[in-house]
């Protein structure tokens, strides 16, 4: 099967591991997890990523290192799954299952 990078942005930034919004996510994406599987299909690995005032962006000719995202959006990449998935079809069936804002779908390549 063809492996698929649900890509997780969101404009939520101010949640805290452990607090309420954080559990309720949590349960949302365990819930996620199970149509996964019932559509055939499995993760093959996943992570929730730092806030974004911790990143670091490597840009340009010069490979300059700035602080921060500094993307072209008002959204911020928060996690991934990495997901093994019949087709294109049932990965975006899946995509539009996932508890996020927006979640970009790209083929592995190779």
């Amino acid at each position: 099967m063809p492996n698929y990078m649900l890509l997780l942005y969101s404009t939520t930034t101010d949640w805290e591991i452990g607090d309420d919004s954080w559990d309720e996510g949590i349960a949302e994406h365990e819930a996620f997890v199970e149509a996964v599987a019932e559509a055939g299909a499995e993760i093959v690995s996943a992570a929730a990523l730092a806030p974004p005032q911790t990143a670091r962006t490597v840009r340009g000719v010069d490979r300059v290192v700035s602080d921060g995202p500094y993307a072209e959006a008002r959204e911020v990449l928060g996690g991934y799954y990495m997901i093994s998935a019949p087709d294109l079809d049932t990965a975006l069936a899946l995509a539009r299952r996932c508890p996020e804002e927006t979640v970009e779908v790209r083929e592995e390549v190779g």
